[in-house]
């Protein structure tokens, strides 16, 4: 078999103390996660937060969702699910002695901690759709919890967030071409709801937080999206404040490019990391900056062992640092866990994940463009067990994989379950047939 059963993931701090390392852990031979932290830095003994296996002990069907610390890391708040209708209860406990201290029931799976007494959650309609944001006080009854935000319009889905410096609780709503946000300064001492920009039918974006500023993602003028800034005090619900991310010489860092689309924008106290395509391929982008200031420094491209790829976003929860946790894998490459130093850049792998009996020298990929009917070039990718000649096996089965729809892409990542199939002499190829983003 290719699957390790008995496994961890990559252990993460949830603030600058960098008291406790979180971790999940499983176990082969058990159905569910163990969710557990060591203090002293990660180096202490485990201390288990919540077995799953003994929760869902007895039951038909259990699944958790949420698993949130507080900030004081003091207190526990995890979502489950027993009845398999995606409705949720949220289960707030003492870490220390496993006590339950407080329930919100039938919610949706999110939930957002404020401070150590506040928690954001969303209700659902008859549709099961979240429309409603809702604030609970940790020990009041759920008639005295507050309506900050309804969605009146049932195409439009809300969802919530909050930044990595905890100060700003994001709502985001949209339908698949047009987007709001609202944001909520948690430092005040009544926070209210501020919205960014109105919405406005075709114009989709994203926004996060730095210094006193928002970074928009946007795809206003832009079909392959751009960054904004906005700074906060300037914000009046239109786009009007609205002026383009540039360097120091005044030139737009984003935006223009045919080959180059962007797809999300992360900040921190001195960088952004922005993701997007070029040339129909994953990328991503560094952008230095200074604190408090709102230019660009200086740019540079994520560079990883191989051109052809699928990463992402790591568990990133600390605000003031040069480190950038990001999730990695290939057509051979199994799912690897960096940390990114901006400064040096230089990436350390944290964790590879281990695959029983596999070896990666044994694999080849081969990438190429094949001529579609109406003369466009589709990108085609091939994995294989090497042999003696260079190149994909002359004559051999191939199993033929592709999807088109809804902007959806089929980037090149691992996946173990084709490996038997491999072994026998079938080339497994994707086809990034049109129907999705990758070229913007």
């Amino acid at each position: 078999s290719y699957i390790k059963e008995t496994d961890i993931t990559a252990p993460y701090f949830l603030n600058a103390r960098k008291e406790y390392a979180y971790y999940t852990r499983t176990v082969e031979g058990l159905s569910y996660a163990i969710h557990a932290r060591r203090g002293e830095g990660g180096l202490g003994p485990e201390e288990i937060l919540l077995d799953e296996n003994e929760r869902a002990e007895g039951k038909k069907h259990f699944d958790v969702a949420d698993v949130d610390p507080s900030p004081s890391e003091k207190l526990l708040c995890w979502s489950f699910d027993e009845n398999g209708d995606e409705t949720y209860d949220a289960v707030v406990q003492d870490i220390a002695t496993g006590k339950e201290l407080d329930r919100i029931t039938r919610i949706d799976s999110g939930i957002v901690w404020g401070d150590d007494q506040t928690i954001f959650y969303m209700k659902m309609d008859e549709a099961h759709r979240p429309f409603q944001l809702w604030r609970h006080t940790l020990g009041d009854a759920a008639e005295k919890d507050v309506l900050l935000y309804e969605e009146k319009d049932e195409e439009f889905w809300p969802g919530i967030d909050i930044t990595v410096d905890h100060r700003y609780l994001t709502l985001a709503t949209g339908t698949s071409d047009t987007s709001e946000e609202w944001i909520m300064d948690l430092t005040e001492p009544e926070p209210k709801l501020r919205l960014v920009a109105e919405r406005d039918e075709g114009v989709e974006y994203s926004c996060d937080y730095r210094e006193g500023h928002l970074y928009v993602l946007n795809n206003a003028d832009e079909r392959n999206f751009k960054v904004d800034v906005v700074k906060i005090d300037d914000m009046d619900g239109t786009r009007k404040p609205w002026k383009p991310l540039v360097n120091k010489s005044g030139e737009k860092v984003f935006g223009g490019s045919p080959d180059v689309s962007l797809s999300s924008v992360s900040c921190y106290r001195t960088f952004m990391v922005v993701y997007g395509r070029q040339d129909g391929l994953q990328r991503g982008w560094i952008v230095d900056t200074l604190p408090g200031a709102v230019e660009a420094m200086d740019v540079h491209q994520l560079e990883f062992p191989e051109e052809a790829c699928d990463f992402g976003e790591g568990a990133n929860c600390i605000y003031d640092t040069d480190v950038v946790r990001l999730s990695y894998s290939s057509m051979i490459q199994p799912p690897t866990c960096y940390d990114y130093n901006v400064k040096e850049r230089k990436l350390t792998v944290v964790k590879e994940k281990e695959v029983p009996h596999y070896d990666k020298s044994k694999y080849e990929v081969y990438r190429t463009k094949i001529k579609s009917h109406d003369g466009a070039m589709v990108p085609v990718q091939f994995v294989y067990r090497k042999g003696n000649e260079p190149g994909p096996p002359k004559n051999a089965p191939m199993h033929l994989y592709g999807y088109g729809s809804y902007g959806m892409n089929e980037d090149p990542s691992f996946s173990s379950g084709l490996l038997p199939m491999i072994d026998r002499g079938v080339v497994h190829c994707v086809a990034n047939i049109r129907g999705g983003v990758r070229d913007g």
